[in-house]
């Protein structure tokens, strides 16, 4: 797949849904052999709650880096795209952030991560064309 960034590779990361909550949704990572200190084997999907002064999205994407759901990093807010069942979000640093693309199946038993290479981040239109072109 080309998504035409010119900054360097895509790192994709396929999910299962393990457990269905009133507010969430558990995902567990169908592979094994590539997940790095970012993106754990097993993430969540939460529903927004109005704890936060984010504006205009639905959801929340965490990973599990501690052992509790509670205490975990939440990484971004899930802003919707023109094309259904696709989300975009960013993941900051101290010096940059970088661009995440989220694509959830229809019935949201599967989820699909797009980690773009570190400190790219293009504007909302560069990343319609990109979602457009997965």
């Amino acid at each position: 797949m080309d998504l035409n960034t010119n900054t360097g590779a895509v790192t994709v990361y396929h999910f299962q849904a393990s457990k269905f909550n009133k507010h969430s949704t558990l995902f567990n990572g169908r592979d094994t052999n590539h997940y790095n200190s970012f993106i754990t084997p097993q993430v969540k999907i939460e529903k927004f709650q109005g704890f936060s002064n984010a504006y205009n999205l639905g959801e929340y994407f965490k990973v599990r880096n501690t052992n509790n759901w509670s205490t975990c990093l939440q990484v971004t807010g899930l802003w919707e795209t023109s094309r259904k069942g696709y989300y975009y979000g960013d993941r900051k640093t101290a010096n940059e952030k970088t661009l995440l693309v989220f694509a959830l199946s229809e019935n949201r038993e599967e989820l699909t991560i797009y980690e773009f290479p570190t400190g790219y981040y293009p504007h909302r239109d560069t990343i319609e064309k990109l979602v457009q072109s997965i």
